[in-house]
């Protein structure tokens, strides 16, 4: 990894500048549509990328949440859709978590590094 920093930092500098506006956005046409969009309409209709979804999502402050259909505003969704997006939320939080101290382990020399000679092929007949 050894990528331009000062680009890193900018890059995060616009998120955190798009993201609110993003939300607002995204809530302002999720008011409008109760039930909710999906993915492809919310690109087709209104040019908005997955990516900037989950950005507006994350800086929505709880007030959209995101799933299997798609992305819905909180206020009009039931008790099971908010409780389900939580929970896959919570699921990959404590993924992510796993993954970080699986990180600071190696890092920190207490799990050994995997040699790259030791590492298999997947598939070692080349497919």
């Amino acid at each position: 990894m050894s990528g331009n920093q000062p680009e890193l930092f900018k890059q995060r500098e616009v998120r955190m500048n798009r993201g609110p506006l993003l939300a607002s956005y995204l809530l302002k046409v999720l008011t409008i549509h109760k039930d909710g969009l999906t993915r492809k309409v919310l690109k087709t209709k209104y040019n908005l990328t997955d990516r900037e979804c989950r950005l507006a999502r994350q800086f929505s402050g709880g007030r959209i949440l995101s799933g299997q259909r798609g992305y819905k505003a909180t206020e009009f969704a039931t008790l099971d859709e908010i409780k389900t997006a939580a929970g896959a939320l919570e699921r990959q939080a404590r993924v992510m978590m796993s993954s970080a101290s699986e990180l600071g382990s190696v890092m920190h020399g207490r799990v050994p590094a995997a040699a790259p000679e030791t590492v298999q092929d997947p598939a070692p007949d080349g497919r």
